[in-house]
């Protein structure tokens, strides 16, 4: 099965290495800017880097949500090896297309491309994934926006299926590399669901440290990691981790 802590980091570091340096360039002021305006949050998403979502498990998975009517246009002839950190990064700086979604198999440790994938048939009478309520058994109320400005139901299509899928496949975690903007910074959070709902997640933040800030623009940009864990029908924050980014302020100024 698949050790979805360690998955999610390598997630993680491609977000920070990759897809931050890509937006380096269009940082004013502590902001991304795209086409002359700064990101709202919650609302508008960075077109700077690809969003993604993965469905992975144990053996047979692709197969399973194939079989099911679940996944369709799968790319069976085109499986990539994935097996490490670097294979995880290569095979998402090499994607030609990112819609649909994409299926990992952790046991063979291939990764490959769904076109499409549908509503499971399976999921509980009761799950709708646009009833705030329930949403928020599963999500944190700042999920969408850090100011709780924006409502859980505006978690978008791909939001929706990660929720979804882990509950018809019970086994399975879902992964999501966020275009659409949290915080002020202007850059999408790495999530990871599970049948709970959210497990963890990472996102950019401005350093609060002002002063440290100006002295050194270089550790202006903190990521935030936080972990989740169901108690009775809520989901609680049960972790907080600030880390530091380094990164060259001389890329931070537009080309």
């Amino acid at each position: 099965m698949i050790n979805s802590s360690q998955f999610f980091e390598w997630l993680v570091r491609h977000h920070t290495t990759v897809n931050l340096e890509k937006c380096l360039p269009y940082i004013e002021e502590g902001r991304i800017y795209q086409n002359g305006q700064p990101l709202e949050e919650g609302l508008r998403e960075n077109k700077l880097y690809p969003g993604v979502i993965i469905i992975a498990d144990g053996k047979n998975l692709i197969q399973r949500l194939k079989q099911d009517g679940v996944a369709w246009g799968v790319q069976e002839k085109e499986y990539t090896r994935v097996s490490d950190e670097q294979s995880l990064s290569n095979y998402l700086s090499n994607l030609s297309n990112t819609d649909g979604a994409h299926i990992f198999d952790s046991v063979r440790g291939v990764a490959t491309r769904a076109r499409k994938i549908r509503d499971p048939l399976n999921l509980s009478y009761d799950f709708d994934p646009y009833d705030e309520n329930m949403l928020s058994s599963m999500l944190p109320k700042d999920f969408v926006a850090s100011d709780e400005s924006v409502p859980l139901t505006e978690i978008g299509t791909r939001g929706v299926l990660a929720l979804e899928i882990p509950q018809a496949y019970h086994q399975a975690h879902a992964f999501q590399i966020k275009q659409t903007a949290y915080g002020k910074l202007g850059m999408g959070k790495v999530a990871h669901f599970s049948e709970q709902g959210l497990v963890e997640e990472f996102f950019f933040r401005q350093s609060e440290n002002h002063l440290q800030n100006t002295l050194n623009p270089k550790d202006s940009i903190q990521g935030v990691y936080r972990r989740y864990a169901k108690a009775g029908n809520e989901l609680v924050k049960v972790a907080e981790e600030v880390r530091s980014l380094v990164y060259n302020p001389a890329l931070a100024s537009k080309q």
